[in-house]
């Protein structure tokens, strides 16, 4: 009898490990093992994986499809010191795991960080323009696609380096011309 109680408590015992031990890395996304915060391996394909139990190893998961969000409504000036109300959006995607994991650890992070830099550098070029080039009869003197195209170029650099994030796209979702109050 005290057998069999023994043989089932270690059973149970060796099943817990086993379970603790495995991992499937699904094909939409990449996982990093780090053992104690050091990251230990990056997996990319999908499968089933071993680890050491999870007090020993973590699975940290990050999706590798395309992301898109929309910038919060922000008002920048032109050249000629008019303002204009912004709204925008940002496809981006992980290019680079390590990277992205080390200098930002979860989307939300992302987010903000890469709304930040796509915020800034839409200021510094729309700083180059006048509303002539923003709002316009005249679909040649307007110039939005090349002004996104500007801010995608800095801002896939940037991210790329800083963050292992590859933007994807850029785009001006809203334009809207202030109410003023005199």
């Amino acid at each position: 009898m005290k057998k069999n109680i023994l043989f089932i408590v270690c059973g149970i015992i060796i099943v817990s490990l086993i379970c603790l031990s495995v991992f499937i890395v699904n094909e939409r996304e990449v996982t990093i093992v780090t053992q104690f915060g050091k990251v230990v391996r990056i997996i990319e394909k999908p499968g089933l994986y071993f680890k050491l139990p999870a007090f020993l190893e973590n699975v940290n998961r990050f999706d590798k499809r395309v992301e898109i969000f929309k910038t919060q409504p922000i008002q920048l000036l032109l050249r000629d010191k008019n303002p204009i109300i912004l709204t925008s959006y940002v496809c981006y995607k992980i290019a680079e795991p390590l990277t992205y994991f080390q200098s930002l650890t979860n989307k939300d992070i992302a987010i903000q960080r890469i709304s930040d830099m796509t915020i800034s550098m839409l200021g510094s070029t729309l700083g180059e323009y006048t509303i002539e080039n923003i709002l316009n009869t005249d679909p040649v003197k307007i110039k939005l696609h090349e002004i996104e195209s500007k801010v995608i170029m800095v801002c896939n650099q940037k991210a790329k380096s800083k963050y292992g994030i590859e933007v994807i796209a850029f785009g001006i979702q809203r334009i809207n011309y202030p109410t003023i109050v005199l």
